[in-house]
Order: C-alpha cells, then structure tokens, then sequence
C-alpha cells in the first residue's frame, strides 16, 4: 500500500503542480469614517511548477466584490486580489470572506478574510421612526443627529420625501455643535395606508445625502380592515375542478368602524374576474367583504377593491390585492 502512494506522489510531482501563494489571508482596513467604499488588493504568486488557474471568485456578502487579475499564472508568476468593501448606512463592524477557487490541489479553496470597522460620519439616532398617524391630523417627533468626527455639525439641508412631512433643526442650534435635535411634523392626506417615508440630511452643500431618518407607519382612518391587505398565493390551479378551488379563490375581509355608524356600498374591484359583494358582519356596526375570483389566476396580478363609506372624511375605502401564481 506504502509502494502504491508513493508511486501516485511521484506521478503528481513529475507531472507539476500548481501553488497558490498569498502575501496575506487576511485584510483589516481598521476604523473607517466619512467613506461609501473602502478598496485594497492581496497579492498572490504561483510557487508551484505547473500553470495556475483561477476560477470565478465568490463573496460571503453582497457588501464586498473581488476579481483576480490574471487568473490564470504560470509557474513564478504573481497576481492580485482586488476587492472593494461598500458601507453600510450604521455603524457596524463588517466582517467577510473571499473564496478564491483554484486547480491548486492543496489549497482548492482558498479563504480571505476582510474587515472594517465603519464609523458612520453622521449618525442619527433613532434610525427609524414608528409614527402611525391620522389623516388630516398632524403628528409630532424628533430624532437626534450626530457627527462622529468632532466637527461642527455642519447640516445645512432637509429634504423630506414627502409635502405633508416637515423638518427642521430645533431652533437655537449652536452653529459649532457636533449634534442637534431635528424635528418632524407629519399631517398626511389621502386614504389609510401603510407608509415609508424619508428626511434626507445634507451637509456642507453636498449633492448626496450625509445620513437619512426614516419614518414609518400606518396611515389610519375611522374604518377599520382586518386584513388590510387580501392576500393569494396559489399554484397554478387551472386543472383543478370547480368545487375543489373555491374555497383557495375566496377571501374575506371584516370591516367596522372605530366611531360613527358604518354604511357602506358600491363595491368594485380593479380585477377582472374577481367578484366582491358586502355581507352584514358581526355587531351592529360592520360588514365583511368577500372576493372570490371565478376563475384561478394564470398571473401574478395586483390590483385594488374600492367601496364608498357614508362617513365625509372617508368616502372611499382602497384594499390592496396581491395574487401570486407559482407555475407547477
């Protein structure tokens, strides 16, 4: 068995052997701040005796790329691992890895590690905002921004993402102060609804935003809807018979009112093909919504089921409809 071996590691030796050789295996860019992206490169030679190749390289996160130039080296010759590592928009400590496969029998995978320690230059705390509000009704809030460098803050814009959102530096802000609360005045309009919205901060007449806060939420009314949102995620179903895909075609929806007594009329869907009708609910003040589609989807579709209210500051009332069809 001993003879055989060796036999086989003479054949590998007589017939060359490529080897991967890396200057280093890891790379530490240290603290970071002030920066989108951070590049560097690991250089690599070919130590063996045969021809090196490379094949594509593959990264532990969607932060970091690689390319490898060349990938393919003959015996003595030496290449490079260039990466580029994208920050986050919050302080974090990244860590990732580059997989550099190869026909180097020893080291058929070779692993490079890559850190940072990004420092966000402007910070704002807290990140995101949960406001659920009321149409017509202004909400108040605040957040805190904070330059991590030392400086004088330096914000001169706020640029909201919205008309009904309003922002502004707490008056009496001290010019040369590295913080400074920012406050927020959301008076939505429209109908209910889930929202996310952003206040973009900009400094020293920058054309790109330093830092964002995000506000999120719920847009509500006097009607109320559980679910908010109708929802079908169906195989494609059109080779079931009738009976069997009615009950997969149907949804319901329970509607009521948070004060006045509920009217409600006129239902209609942006779909075709999808019925609705309004059914007396539970209780004295509340209907249920049912929508049932005659026929299984062939599509992924989205669309809306309207129906008109008695009450002024609602006439209309939106459901969302999403249908995904999975193709067997």
């Amino acid at each position: 068995m001993a003879a055989t071996l060796g036999i086989y590691v003479q054949g590998i030796c007589g017939a060359g052997t490529p080897r991967i050789d890396f200057e280093r295996t890891s790379y530490d860019f240290g603290r970071t701040t002030g920066v989108h992206t951070v590049a560097a490169k690991i250089n690599f030679t070919n130590i063996g005796d045969a021809t090196l190749k490379l094949d594509k390289l593959s990264t532990s996160c969607g932060c970091t790329e690689a390319t490898a130039e060349p990938d393919t080296l003959e015996p003595g010759q030496a290449g490079a691992i260039s990466f580029t590592v994208t920050m986050t928009s919050r302080r974090s400590l990244i860590k990732s890895h580059i997989v550099v496969p190869s026909n180097d029998p020893i080291n058929p995978e070779a692993d490079l590690g890559v850190s940072v320690d990004y420092v966000p230059l402007f910070e704002v705390e807290p990140m995101m905002v949960k406001l659920d509000l009321r149409p017509g009704e202004a909400s108040k809030s605040a957040v805190t921004v904070r330059r991590t460098d030392g400086k004088p803050l330096g914000i001169t814009k706020l640029e909201p993402s919205k008309p009904w959102l309003k922002a502004a530096l707490e008056p009496g802000s001290q010019p040369q102060a590295t913080e400074a609360h920012i406050l927020l005045e959301a008076k939505p309009d429209g109908s209910p609804r889930y929202y996310t919205e952003v206040v973009r901060l900009f400094a020293d007449r920058q054309e790109e935003p330093a830092a964002t806060a995000v506000l999120m939420g719920h847009i509500g009314g006097d009607v109320r809807l559980s679910p908010e949102t109708l929802v079908w995620n169906l195989k494609n179903l059109r080779d079931i018979p009738t009976p069997e895909r009615e009950g997969p075609l149907s949804r319901r929806v329970n509607i009521s009112s948070a004060g006045p007594s509920l009217s409600l009329r006129n239902p209609s869907s942006t779909l075709p093909g999808l019925k609705v009708e309004l059914l007396p609910g539970q209780g004295t003040n509340g209907y249920q919504l049912v929508a049932t589609f005659e026929k299984a989807p062939r599509s992924n579709l989205r669309g809306t089921i309207n129906f008109e209210t008695n009450l002024p500051k609602e006439p209309v009332v939106q459901v969302p409809v999403l249908v995904g069809v999975e193709e067997e």
